[in-house]
């Protein structure tokens, strides 16, 4: 599965009572189609949000999600996806105000 690292990061804020909110990030992001027919000009993805844990040598270990939701898209970037899964990545990104900034490659399935 990959992963882009964004910039900017996801931000979400929750207020466990009247006077205290917290805020946590997600530096990274994931998607994957639902469904997903050949052929199609528009496909549905399901986007996780949240953080990559690394061990010692840099390889990505665990992904922490930290909220879901979806981004539809449709057209040449469907039409011309080919096999590099990370030009969708990048352009469901920016249509969720976000920029993919490096690719992590990992053995990690979350979905």
């Amino acid at each position: 599965m990959i992963f882009g690292k964004i910039d900017p990061v996801a931000t979400i804020y929750s207020q466990g009572d009247p006077f205290a909110t917290t805020t946590v990030t997600g530096s990274y992001i994931a998607a994957v189609a639902r469904p997903y027919v050949l052929g199609t000009n528009m496909v549905n993805f399901q986007v996780t949000y949240g953080n990559l844990t690394f061990d010692e040598s840099g390889s990505a270990t665990n992904f922490s999600q930290l909220l879901s939701t979806n981004c539809t898209l449709a057209g040449e970037v469907i039409t011309d996806w080919g096999t590099d899964d990370a030009t969708v990545l990048e352009a469901i990104a920016t249509v969720q105000g976000t920029t993919v900034t490096e690719i992590v490659s990992a053995d990690i399935n979350i979905f």
